[in-house]
């Protein structure tokens, strides 16, 4: 009976470890996945912006000029 109860009890530590570490892989790849995800918008809206300068220079718009 004392070896099924340490056997059990050696089973359940290996069943939360493996869970402590799946959790935290699946934490990790969601913040990575997250700031990868910023990165990449951050790339999109500079893109955007840039093309958008780009079509106002080719409209002849002349930028506004600071008032004194």
């Amino acid at each position: 009976m004392a070896m099924t109860e340490a056997n059990k009890n050696i089973w359940d530590f290996r069943n939360n470890k493996t869970l402590i570490i799946s959790i935290t892989v699946v934490v990790l790849v969601i913040i990575v996945m997250y700031f990868r995800d910023r990165q990449q918008q951050n790339v999109y809206e500079l893109r955007r912006l840039e093309k958008r300068v780009e079509m106002l220079e080719e409209w002849g718009i002349p930028r506004q000029q600071a008032v004194r």
